[in-house]
């Protein structure tokens, strides 16, 4: 199996920092009580999950909406001050080029108040405690312009995967459901081996039908 990660205009298939919606919030296992790990919608894929690492002094609960910048992305640097992903993104030169490392947990992004927007945009009254400028922010709202997110430019590689599965659940090697391309890509995402949004070409040196294992 031959995987091509090329390189493409980002901004028009990925969601470089949008509104999200969190699912499920759980201790930090190595910070409790300073740390959280929540799982927000992911917007490029929205049925699948991206685990994030919080403050826990931000007070994420289920169902909240929080500005989401996923890897991929140049963070304005404004937008880090007194956050927990300011050192580790220092040492890439605020380049969110993979997940970040924090506390010995993989973050695949950046969640911030959804009120960041309005203090970087300049809407509203200008005062991040005051919410009603930030009413009209919906989940799944691309707002890259407003808070001056771009795209990485990424370079082009070639990578062999050689693997052996289980196929009991698969429906065959090729598909959208249920299907062993899916699982790769999904595994590479969530990795951060590619961004989200970002295309994947496989190049098959073989296949399998429904339920053969290989």
């Amino acid at each position: 199996l031959q995987v091509q990660i090329c390189e493409a205009e980002q901004k028009q298939q990925q969601c470089l920092a949008t509104i999200t919606t969190v699912v499920a919030v759980q201790p930090h296992p190595q910070s409790r009580h300073i740390l959280n790990v929540v799982e927000v919608v992911d917007p490029s894929f929205p049925s699948e999950k991206l685990q994030i690492v919080t403050s826990e002094a931000d007070c994420w609960q289920v169902g909240h909406s929080g500005l989401l910048l996923t890897v991929g992305t140049s963070v304005p640097v404004q937008l880090m001050k007194n956050t927990i992903y300011k050192a580790e993104l220092e040492k890439s030169g605020y380049q969110l080029e993979g997940p970040l490392i924090i506390g010995g947990v993989a973050s695949y992004g950046v969640l911030l108040p959804v009120n960041t927007v309005q203090g970087i945009s300049g809407n509203g009254s200008g005062d991040e405690n005051n919410s009603s400028g930030c009413s009209a922010l919906l989940p799944g709202m691309d707002v890259a312009d407003q808070v001056g997110v771009g795209a990485l430019r990424l370079r082009e590689y070639k990578i062999a995967l050689e693997l052996g599965f289980l196929g009991t659940a698969f429906h065959g090697s090729i598909g959208t459901e249920n299907s062993v391309e899916r699982a790769i890509t999904s595994a590479l995402l969530q990795v951060g081996a590619v961004p989200s949004g970002q295309k994947v070409l496989f190049q098959r040196l073989s296949r399998v039908d429904p339920g053969v294992h290989a």
